[in-house]
């Protein structure tokens, strides 16, 4: 049987993930309804907490979208 401190750590895991799985599926919701805000999807790329959240995917999916609406994307080849 585990004990209460377990049970708290576990529920705590539980809602981070379901806060993770809102903002991630909210993001990408508002990135279908705003796909021609540049300002929306670079947030995906400027806050470190939706930037964790989307994954290599997400941001991947964001970069789709913006190639897609013709956005001007600026990327530093030395970083790569």
């Amino acid at each position: 049987m585990t004990h209460g401190k377990d049970n708290k750590k576990h529920g705590w895991e539980s809602r981070l993930e379901e806060a993770e799985a809102r903002v991630k599926d909210t993001f990408l919701k508002g990135l279908k309804q705003l796909p021609w805000c540049k300002g929306f999807a670079m947030l995906a790329f400027g806050i470190e907490g939706v930037k964790e959240v989307l994954g290599e995917e997400g941001l991947g999916r964001v970069y789709g979208v913006m190639l897609e609406k013709e956005m001007r994307i600026y990327v530093d080849i030395q970083g790569v």
